[in-house]
């Protein structure tokens, strides 16, 4: 793990942690899409003398997958978005309210799924803006639900993120969170890490208003500590399935070679496809399946299923062969989700 561990494990005791609501049920193996999302961030002027300062949200996820390469992967994030960006002195103790994706949709596959998130300050000085938005570019594709693209990324960002808050007098934790969740007990939640003396705030107290804004059991929102929200959800879809490198190159090419009369090439691509879907690292096993047998499916009405699983039938009056259809389905357009 990075920084975020290191800090939050020696100043634990100082902070507030818990729940917003209720706790959903447990998440189920191979059930359901893991996704972590940021919804808002409070920073306050706790350093007196700091004109001007960046805001960064930090996040690293460790989670098991079904990849041979790395069957634990780790995703990291770090997000900037623009209204934490240069806030000056004056308006330090404000809330920024966003929904701000740290992780997925991933198939939960079981196992531990590691966090840590924290809210760095970071000093303003000539390198922190660009160094910054090289970061936000960075995460935008380390962050992606697609496994692949996001595991190159994991390793320069904690380095480069590290190298930052690192320095003397560069970037200071506000607040953060080092957490396991075990298997057999991941669970959906709302949660809110606070900067707070335990003890100060009664967590079971707190709800977010409309805006995501931490209030409290008078209604009056929370203004004197710096705290950030994020959720913890399962769905039992994820619709960007279309944007899976390899199944999408794969479908590409089974579309040209119908629309091009290659029949046998289509043919022989389909086993291809439902290799790809069933064993990705991006699918759930039964969603893989079901979207190959899709596929399978229409393509054998087009071209007409091999000789082997035709059912056989008795002869009849040759008939003028049909126009080829124009070709299958868009991946994006089939229907693996029914609504």
């Amino acid at each position: 793990m990075g920084i975020i561990d290191t800090i939050f494990r020696t100043r634990k005791s100082e902070f507030t942690f818990g729940p917003i609501g209720a706790i959903g049920p447990v998440i189920r193996t191979e059930k359901a899409y893991l996704n972590i999302l940021l919804l808002s961030c409070r920073v306050v002027d706790v350093r007196r003398g700091l004109k001007k300062f960046y805001g960064a949200v930090h996040s690293f996820t460790e989670f098991d997958a079904r990849n041979s390469l790395k069957p634990r992967v780790q995703v990291t994030s770090v997000t900037t978005p623009a209204q934490l960006k240069s806030v000056d002195a004056s308006n330090l103790d404000q809330v920024i309210t966003l929904t701000q994706r740290l992780l997925g949709p991933v198939p939960y596959r079981g196992g531990d799924v590691k966090l840590e998130a924290g809210l760095f300050s970071v000093k303003e000085a000539d390198l922190a803006a660009p160094f910054l938005e090289v970061l936000d570019d960075l995460s935008s594709v380390a962050g992606t639900s697609v496994i692949g693209a996001a595991l190159p990324f994991a390793g320069p960002l904690v380095k480069a993120f590290d190298l930052l808050a690192g320095a003397p007098d560069a970037a200071q934790l506000e607040i953060g969170v080092s957490n396991t969740m075990p298997a057999g007990d991941l669970r959906a939640g709302t949660f809110v890490v606070m900067r707070a003396p335990v003890g100060t705030v009664n967590v079971s107290t707190l709800r977010l208003d409309p805006t995501n804004r931490v209030v409290g059991a008078d209604g009056k929102q929370i203004q004197n500590f710096p705290y950030f929200v994020y959720q913890i959800s399962a769905t039992t879809q994820r619709a960007d399935f279309f944007r899976i490198p390899e199944l999408a190159r794969t479908h590409e090419g089974i579309q040209t070679a119908i629309r091009q009369n290659r029949d046998k090439e289509a043919r022989e691509l389909l086993p291809v496809f439902k290799r790809f879907a069933m064993t990705s690292s991006d699918l759930l096993l039964a969603d893989g399946a079901r979207l190959a047998k899709l596929v399978e499916d229409e393509v054998n009405a087009i071209v007409g299923a091999p000789a082997s699983i035709r059912t056989p039938k008795t002869r009849a009056p040759k008939k003028a062969r049909a126009p080829k259809a124009r070709g299958i389905t868009p991946l994006k357009d089939v229907p693996l989700f029914v609504k």
